[in-house]
């Protein structure tokens, strides 16, 4: 999590806690992920292979999985990764972007 630690401490203080949990669950279930800042976001890299990104927002945290998501692993992270996480508020999203609040 040493790679997230700046992105994190310059958030606003409302997001920061939420954004650490999300992130910091990813790294410990996942730990054959690399983790990495690219387009001033947080993501998660499987063999040079984005998986799946999140960018803050002023009322959400939107999560990036990679295309549509077709691979078991990647739906299995995703579900994972929502339902980790939307108990912290509602949910929203399309097809490619999902919006937690």
């Amino acid at each position: 999590m040493a790679v997230f630690e700046a992105y994190i401490a310059d958030l606003p203080a409302e997001h920061q806690g939420r954004v650490s949990e999300v992130l910091n669950w990813i790294a410990t279930t996942y730990p054959q992920l690399e983790q990495e800042i690219k387009w001033k976001q947080p993501m998660f890299i499987d063999h040079g292979t984005f998986i799946i990104a999140f960018s803050v927002a002023k009322h959400h945290l939107a999560v990036a999985p990679k295309g549509r998501v077709s691979f078991i692993s990647q739906a299995t992270l995703l579900r994972q990764t929502i339902s980790r996480a939307k108990n912290l508020c509602g949910l929203n999203g399309s097809k490619l972007l999902i919006m937690i609040c």
